[in-house]
């Protein structure tokens, strides 16, 4: 049985919203340092652009790069600092491989992760909307301003449940990778998924409720970062007054009245 919002969007499970989440947080299992990363990747670029189709959506290039990339990945891609954050992650990865309780905790950590972040992409895509890509950066941080905020869930335990039950991780995903065909043992991971989704559908209305109000905050202070450049506030600099957003011949302008005031 689902449940649906006030704000249009229903709880009920839908594994083509939630499969490339859950591909990409099994990604971390593969014991392969680097390769770990790379279907990782791939999986996490996949989830809106899956989710758009789903919901008949058209969405450009640009947008779904940035709905696909969390706040991190985006300082690291600006600052041309991909071959270095690649060997990061590799030795990273490579310890954790060592301490394999370590990469247990992290796959349940982003299993979770991911899954939350569907959750919100699916309602950004498929009930708000988006339509210019100031709105799908909008979209990107009030998503990165919640998922930060939210170090408990109570999914973390169907997330360990499906950890402790995964098997050749490698293999399956690369069997929806390379034939996009899914095993036996992703096939008992989304039936699982489909009979506990429901438990949750409290924790959902709360998760959205807090995404809202991030969004409608950020909404509000661009509105007054716009709103601000748009006044001609007069300001004074060494003596001379300029008037701020006007024109150049506007600026001289005030400071010959300046002048003559003197």
């Amino acid at each position: 049985m689902s449940t649906k919002l006030e704000n249009g969007i229903d709880h009920e499970f839908d594994w083509a919203v939630y499969a490339d989440a859950t591909f990409a947080g099994l990604s971390i299992l593969i014991p392969i340092p680097g390769l770990d990363w790379a279907f990782e990747w791939y999986f996490r670029r996949r989830i809106p652009r899956t989710i758009a189709r789903r919901q008949g959506k058209r969405l450009s290039n640009e947008w779904l790069r940035s709905l696909g990339q969390d706040r991190e990945q985006g300082c690291w891609d600006s600052c041309l600092l991909l071959p270095l954050k690649l060997g990061f992650i590799f030795l990273k990865r490579l310890s954790r491989k060592i301490l394999y309780f370590l990469t247990v905790k992290e796959a349940t950590d982003m299993l979770g992760y991911y899954w939350h972040r569907a959750f919100l992409l699916n309602y950004a895509i498929g009930v708000r909307g988006i339509e210019g890509e100031v709105e799908a950066e909008r979209t990107r941080r009030a998503m990165d301003l919640v998922l930060a905020d939210t170090t408990t869930s109570p999914l973390s335990q169907i997330a360990e449940e499906m950890i402790d039950s995964s098997r050749h991780v490698w293999r399956s995903l690369r069997r929806v990778r390379y034939e996009d065909e899914e095993d036996e043992m992703l096939a008992e991971q989304k039936s699982m998924l489909q009979r506990r989704w429901a438990e949750f559908d409290a924790y959902f209305d709360g998760l959205l409720a807090r995404y809202i109000d991030a969004y409608e905050q950020l909404a509000s202070e661009e509105r007054l970062v716009l709103e601000g450049l748009s006044e001609a506030d007069e300001v004074k600099v060494g003596g001379e007054a300029f008037v701020v957003g006007a024109s150049m011949g506007s600026a001289e302008e005030s400071t010959a009245l300046s002048g003559e005031e003197e």
